[in-house]
C-alpha cells in the first residue's frame, strides 16, 4: 500500500515537471536502448543454443597439426573417423562453401544454392524432413538413384507447397534428381542452401578427393575429454592404416560446434557490449547531475516532510521510487524501438550466420531490460536521494540560502560526476575515432589488383559430363575464348577461386626444387590471363591435384570491360 502511494506521488511530481521528465526519459531511452539492442544480438549469437535439438552435443572434427590446419579433411579420413570412433552417435561430412545448380524442368530456369552432404547429415543435426524421408545409407553409394532434399522455402516459392512433389523428379544442372524430402519450416544451416544432395565417398589409400567439413554428435553421457581420448586412438589407427595420408604429428581436433560458429565474432561482440556499457555509464552520470540540481530545488519540500516526522529512509525510498519510474519508462521506450533496430541490423549484416537470423526479443532480453532499469535506478538515483536528506532543517526552513556542509558535499559530488562523465566521453570518442580510422585504412588497403570494371560469374559443372580435369579445362577454355570475343571485353580469365574468398590449400611443385609447396591462398588458375585481368602483382599458380570426380567443380569466370 505504501509503495502504491509512493508510485502515485512520484507520477504527480514527474507530470508537474514535464521538461525534466522528457529529457530524463529520452536520455535513458538512448542509453538503455543501445544496451538492449546489443544484448539482443549477443544473446542470439553468443548465449542462445544453436537451433538444433541438444546442440551442445554437436562438435566440429578437424585434422590438427601443431602449426594449425583449416577445419577440413578428405573423404577417406572422414570415413575412417566415422567408422572407428566410439564416442559419436553419428557423424557427417559436408561441402566447405556449398555450390549451386541450375534448376530446370518446372518453369523457368533458376539458380539455387546447394550443399553436398553425407547421408547422416540431418540425423547428426537431429532434424528430420517435415515431409518425405531422410537420406538413407544407400543414397551415398555409387550407382544409386540421384536424390535430393529441398528447403521449405524453395518448396513454397517454386512448387507452391505441393506435397505431391515428393517422389517427383527435377533437373539440377541437367541431371534428373528425385525429391525425397522437404526440410522443416525455419531450418537453417551455414552455408545456406535450398538443395541438399548426398555425397558418395569411397576410401582410398591415394585419396585426392575434395575437402569437407565434418560434424559429429556425441553419444549421450560422453564428455568432450572422453571423445578427445577416443580420437587420439583413432588418429593412431588411421596412421597405421593409411600412412601416406597422415602428416607428421597430425592428429584429430575437436571443437564445440557453437564455438566454431560464433568464435570469430565473439571479440567483436564483447567490444560492442563494452562500448554501449560506457554509453550507459555516461547516461547515468548525466542523470545524476540533473537529479542533484533538481534536489536543490526540492530542499524545502524535503525539509518540510522531515520536520513533520518523516524519517530519512522513508524520504529516500520515495525519491528512489520516482527515479525507478523514470528508469522503467526510459527502458520501456528503448525496448519499444529495439525491434526496429534489430530489423536494421539483420538487413545490414555482412555475414551469413545461423544465429543472426534468430535475433528476437526473448525472456533473456526482458530480464536484462528489467535489470538495466534496476541498476540505472541505483546508479543515477541513489546518491542524489541520499544527498537530498542531508540538509540543515533550520537553515532551509528559514529560507537561508547559505551553503552548509551538505551544499559543499553536493558541489563536490557534482564536480566528480562531471569529471567522470567527461572522462568516459573522451574514452568513447577516442575509441570510436580509432575504430573508424582502422576501418577507413582497411577500406583503402591496396589489394594488389584493380577490381574496377571486373565482372564475375560462378559456374558449376556436373560431374556426369565433366569427369576429369581435362574435360573441365576444355570447357572453360571455350568459355574463356567466347568471353574475350564479346564487345567491350578487354580480357577474361577463369579461376577456381577469386581473391579473398575461402578455399582449400592447393599443393604445387616447383621445377628444380624437391618436395611440394602449398599455396596458402588456395588459388589455382586455369587461365594465364588472370594476372592481366586484375592488373595484379603476382602471377598464377598451376599444377594442383586432379579433381576427384565427386560432385560438381565450381569455377569463377571473370571479365574486364
Amino acid at each position: 500500500m505504501t509503495l502504491l502511494q509512493d508510485i502515485k506521488y512520484g507520477c504527480r511530481m514527474l507530470v508537474k515537471q514535464p521538461l525534466f521528465t522528457f529529457v530524463a526519459v529520452l536520455t535513458l531511452a538512448l542509453g538503455a536502448g543501445a544496451n538492449i539492442v546489443m544484448f539482443s544480438v549477443a544473446n542470439a549469437i553468443l548465449l542462445r543454443p544453436l537451433p538444433y535439438p541438444e546442440s551442445e552435443r554437436l562438435y566440429q572434427l578437424t585434422r590438427q597439426q601443431p602449426i594449425g590446419m583449416p577445419p577440413i579433411t578428405t573423404g577417406t579420413k572422414f570415413l575412417f573417423w566415422r567408422d572407428n570412433s566410439r564416442s559419436f552417435e553419428s557423424m557427417a561430412a559436408y561441402d566447405i562453401n556449398g555450390s549451386g545448380f541450375t534448376l530446370t524442368g518446372t518453369g523457368d530456369a533458376q539458380r539455387v544454392q546447394s550443399i553436398r552432404v553425407s547421408p547422416d547429415f540431418f540425423r547428426t543435426l537431429s532434424t528430420s524432413p517435415a515431409i518425405g524421408r531422410d537420406f538413407s545409407g544407400s543414397d551415398g553409394l555409387e550407382g544409386s538413384e540421384s536424390v535430393c532434399i529441398i528447403s521449405n522455402g524453395l518448396w513454397c516459392r517454386r512448387f507452391g507447397a505441393d506435397e505431391s512433389m515428393i517422389g517427383k523428379q527435377i533437373r539440377l544442372s541437367g541431371q534428373a534428381h528425385t525429391i525425397v524430402g522437404i526440410t522443416p519450416r525455419g531450418f537453417t544451416f551455414s552455408p545456406e542452401a535450398d538443395v541438399w544432395t548426398p555425397l558418395r565417398l569411397t576410401a582410398s589409400a591415394g585419396d585426392s578427393s575434395n575437402l569437407y567439413l565434418v560434424l559429429g554428435r556425441l553419444r549421450s553421457g560422453v564428455s568432450a575429454e572422453q571423445a578427445n581420448t577416443d580420437l587420439t586412438d583413432v588418429a593412431e589407427r588411421l596412421r597405421a592404416t593409411y600412412p601416406n595420408l597422415m602428416g607428421e604429428n597430425e592428429g584429430i581436433g575437436l571443437r564445440s560446434f557453437h564455438e566454431y560458429m560464433v568464435g570469430a565474432i565473439r571479440p567483436t561482440m564483447l567490444i560492442l557490449l563494452g562500448a554501449v556499457a560506457l554509453v550507459l555509464l555516461v547516461t547515468c552520470a548525466n542523470l545524476a547531475n540533473l537529479l542533484l540540481a533538481r534536489g536543490s530545488a526540492r530542499r524545502q519540500e524535503v525539509a518540510l516532510r522531515a520536520a513533520l516526522g518523516a524519517k530519512g529512509a522513508r524520504i529516500v525510498r520515495q525519491l528512489l521510487t520516482e527515479n525507478m519510474l523514470l528508469a522503467f519508462t526510459g527502458v520501456l521506450l528503448g525496448l519499444a524501438v529495439t525491434p526496429i533496430c534489430l530489423i536494421l541490423i539483420r538487413s545490414l549484416s555482412p555475414v551469413t550466420l545461423n544465429p543472426m537470423s534468430r535475433i528476437t526479443i526473448d525472456r533473456n532480453v526482458l530480464f536484462f531490460s528489467i535489470g538495466i532499469a534496476g541498476i540505472t535506478t541505483l546508479m543515477f538515483g541513489l546518491f542524489p536521494a541520499i544527498q537530498a536528506v542531508r540538509i540543515n532543517l533550520q537553515c532551509v526552513l528559514r529560507n537561508n540560502t547559505a551553503r552548509g556542509s551538505a551544499g559543499a558535499y553536493t558541489g563536490r559530488l557534482r564536480s566528480l560526476l562531471v569529471v567522470g562523465q567527461m572522462a568516459l566521453s573522451v574514452i568513447l570518442v577516442v575509441s570510436a575515432t580509432l575504430l573508424m580510422t582502422s576501418f577507413l585504412r582497411l577500406a583503402n588497403v591496396d589489394p594488389g589488383f584493380d577490381p574496377t570494371g571486373v565482372l564475375t560469374m560462378e559456374v558449376s559443372l556436373p560431374n556426369q559430363k565433366y569427369q576429369t580435369t581435362q574435360d573441365t579445362v576444355q570447357f572453360m577454355t571455350r568459355v574463356n575464348h567466347r568471353l574475350k570475343s564479346l564487345p567491350g571485353v578487354e580480357s577474361a580469365a577463369v579461376a577456381l577461386t577469386l581473391p579473398f574468398l575461402p578455399a582449400p590449400d592447393a599443393p604445387f611443385e616447383v621445377q628444380g626444387r624437391e618436395g611440394r609447396s602449398t599455396d596458402k591462398g588456395g588459388q589455382a588458375d586455369f587461365s594465364t590471363d588472370h594476372r592481366r585481368l586484375f592488373q595484379g602483382h603476382a602471377g598464377p599458380v598451376s599444377g594442383g591435384p586432379e579433381l576427384s570426380g565427386h560432385g560438381e567443380c565450381k569455377v569463377h569466370t571473370c571479365g574486364h570491360h
